[in-house]
């Protein structure tokens, strides 16, 4: 209740997986992460994700939120 009417960002983006950021290993649903926003760095967390398998392997599509408590 605190937080509500207080601005917020919510973007979405693509993980792109490396041998050091795997989802289901090292990140998923609900983490805190940082993620960079133009020039700026911004505490989020997960708040939702869509996992698709297509002719290029495995995509994944995160929807972030910006996590004042972080």
């Amino acid at each position: 209740l605190l937080r509500q009417g207080r601005p917020r960002t919510v973007f979405s983006g693509r993980v792109l997986p490396t041998a050091a950021m795997q989802y289901g290993k090292h990140w998923g649903f609900g983490d805190a992460i940082s993620a960079n926003m133009g020039n700026t760095l911004v505490q989020c967390r997960i708040e939702a994700l869509r996992v698709r398998l297509d002719s290029d392997g495995e995509n994944i599509d995160v929807a972030v939120r910006q996590d004042d408590a972080l």
